[in-house]
């Protein structure tokens, strides 16, 4: 049995997802850089979660202590290399998805994602993908999921 702060800290678990548009393309170091930051923050914070970055585009899931995982989603809104910015699910939860990463960072591709229900290819910008996706929020949180259990197998 954990001490009485593990335990009050998973009565108190919250998961946010939210999507953004780089403001402009990262590159590799640039990308490495932001993670180190991340890990290095939410470490500290008690954070766990997953990003993807897939052309341009972010996909997050960040879970932990409820306040902390709000002050980490406001500190991104400020944060001006993110655009387009959007909440897709906040929730409660009775355990972590991904207890053991700080901040995983899976780089998949097109013929990975596809594998899962829901995907839809953002790489051409279109509006009707765009507003498919908009459209699905649940699937952007259940892919995410998925594709987590997927590389920790």
């Amino acid at each position: 049995m954990g001490n009485l702060l593990e335990i009050v800290n998973q009565q108190n678990l919250s998961c946010l997802v939210y999507t953004s548009r780089a403001a402009r393309p990262f590159d590799e170091a640039e990308l490495r850089a932001l993670l180190q930051k991340s890990r290095f923050n939410n470490s500290r914070d008690g954070i766990s979660g997953m990003l993807t970055y897939v052309k341009g585009m972010f996909f997050q899931m960040l879970e932990g202590p409820e306040d902390k995982v709000e002050a980490t989603y406001k500190r991104i809104m400020r944060d001006p290399r993110h655009g387009e910015l959007r909440l897709v699910k906040t929730s409660r939860i009775k355990s972590r998805h991904f207890p053991q990463w700080t901040m995983g960072f899976p780089t998949p591709n097109a013929k990975m994602l596809s594998r899962f229900t829901g995907y839809c290819d953002l790489s051409n910008g279109s509006s009707s993908d765009l507003a498919r996706l908009k459209s699905h929020d649940s699937g952007i949180f259940k892919i995410m999921c998925e594709f987590g259990k997927s590389l920790k197998s």
